[in-house]
């Protein structure tokens, strides 16, 4: 049962990249310039809480050591969706590791320590990229097929 729901989860994953890489290799700009400027503030955002972390990390009985591997991992995919959105190469390796470090991350220890701190907009903005991780994973998806595609 297990590997039935994991395989129908990528395949659907799948069917719907496959419909972006046909349209990033069309030529169509899947990350607007909207998303590119959320993108550069969200960076920040990321890297102002990966500084935190670092001077919080020997404080034992916070998550701040979890809540930094989930910023690591957000930095990076603000990274490839910059990279996508310039149309630079991003080579698979670098999309199936953050593919799969994913996997290895939540944000509920991010949230729990920083969201109180936030004003409304950085709650809105941070929210709305959680909401949307789904969708991003289809378009990490997508590149992976437009790199191999393109043999990068």
């Amino acid at each position: 049962m297990f590997y039935c729901n994991a395989g129908m989860k990528f395949y659907y994953h799948m069917v719907r990249s496959s419909v972006f890489a046909d349209e990033i290799l069309s030529g169509e700009k899947l990350v607007t310039y909207s998303d590119f400027s959320k993108l550069q503030v969200l960076t920040r955002i990321f890297t102002d809480a990966k500084s935190r972390c670092e001077m919080m990390s020997d404080v034992p009985d916070l998550p701040y050591d979890s809540a930094e591997a989930y910023v690591d991992c957000m930095l990076d995919e603000c990274s490839i969706l910059k990279k996508i959105y310039l149309s630079k190469q991003i080579s698979v390796t670098d999309l199936c590791c953050h593919v799969d470090s994913l996997n290895h991350v939540v944000p509920d220890d991010f949230n729990s320590l920083f969201m109180p701190d936030y004003p409304p907009e950085i709650k809105e903005g941070l929210e709305s990229f959680e909401s949307k991780a789904k969708d991003r994973l289809d378009l990490l998806y997508a590149q992976v097929i437009v790199s191999v595609r393109l043999g990068f």
